[in-house]
């Protein structure tokens, strides 16, 4: 039976992930904040650690708790992020920081660690020209958490530790939150576009990224980088197309300026810091490209995505109603 640390799992991504490690029998082990709500950790099973990433001396503690244990992982999965900060210092100190901390009580008191996978970000590498692929070699990040994405996966390189590092591009399903606007606003009789120009975007399923990052967790360390997508590209409509045809409703489509959304976006970060567009947002929305090199990853993981974007919003779609959401 595998024994994992996880983190993040009170989130998005991390919490997909603890439902199917658990559900495969695995020991799992989280990482949580004292203000996290952690009952859907604690009605799986999974055994918690009070540390903030940030916080060296927590963390020392937590694995030396464990260490004390007997306790010997197979794995460590880094899933949480800061998604949202006003400046570059806010994402250095939750993406960076704690990534160092992590590694460092990881090679101090698990010597003897399989892997460490890291949960990084199509963003570290930034957009590409339409028509273009974006390679795994680009290192350009066009925000503030892209670059933070790039610091902290030095520190995973540099490490010591037996790595594999994931690039996911936008993830969405059940629990996502920003990407969920879009649902609602659909709902609502609207579909915005965002300016006229043409884009090639990709999504991957949160289920999906789930299998691979299990799968990362429980092979053979790569020491290597991966983008994660659904193998597809898709032009800026479609994910408004499906979502407008699974919810069923009627919605007019209308096409935003990019001058406009930059201005919203100016207004909607002085309004809030953690408001989902803002001017670093912005940056990525008017991108030309994010589709990238999926090549490698198909070969190196025995990675078969089961759902494209229009089945993919059809099950988000179903979930956000049956827990209330739309």
């Amino acid at each position: 039976m595998s024994h994992i640390l996880l983190t993040g799992g009170t989130g998005f991504v991390g919490s997909h992930v603890a439902e199917k490690l658990c559900r495969q029998g695995a020991t799992v082990y989280a990482t949580v904040r004292k203000t996290s709500d952690t009952a859907h950790l604690q009605a799986l099973g999974v055994h918690l650690l009070q540390a903030e990433l940030t916080d060296a001396a927590a963390v020392n503690t937590a694995f030396e708790k464990l260490q004390n244990d007997g306790v010997k992982l197979d794995a460590v999965i880094h899933c949480a992020a800061l998604t949202l900060a006003p400046d570059y210092a806010t994402f250095e100190k939750v993406n960076v920081t704690a990534t160092e901390t992590l590694t460092r009580a990881a090679a101090k008191y698990q010597p003897n660690l399989g892997r460490f996978v890291f949960i990084s970000s199509l963003a570290a590498s930034g957009p590409t020209d339409y028509g273009k692929e974006i390679p795994l070699s680009q290192i350009a990040p066009v925000t503030h958490y892209g670059r933070s994405k790039v610091a902290a996966e030095k520190i995973v390189r540099d490490s010591g530790l037996p790595y594999t590092i994931l690039r996911p591009t936008a993830v969405y399903g059940p629990r996502e939150k920003d990407i969920f606007t879009l649902f609602k606003v659909i709902k609502s009789g609207l579909f915005p576009l965002i300016g006229s120009n043409k884009q090639a975007l990709t999504f991957v399923y949160v289920s999906d990224l789930a299998d691979l990052i299990i799968e990362a967790a429980t092979t053979a360390p790569r020491n290597a980088a991966y983008f994660v997508t659904d193998g597809k590209t898709y032009d800026k409509a479609a994910l408004g197309k499906y979502i407008k045809k699974h919810l069923s409703v009627r919605a007019w489509q209308f096409t935003l300026p990019l001058g406009l959304m930059k201005i919203l976006a100016n207004v909607s970060e002085k309004i809030s810091a953690k408001a989902p567009l803002n001017r670093e947002k912005y940056k990525e929305l008017k991108a030309e490209s994010w589709n990238c090199e999926m090549r490698k990853t198909f070969a190196d993981f025995e990675f078969a995505p089961i759902y494209d974007l229009e089945k993919g919003v059809g099950e988000s779609v179903a979930w956000y109603r049956r827990e209330g959401w739309l």
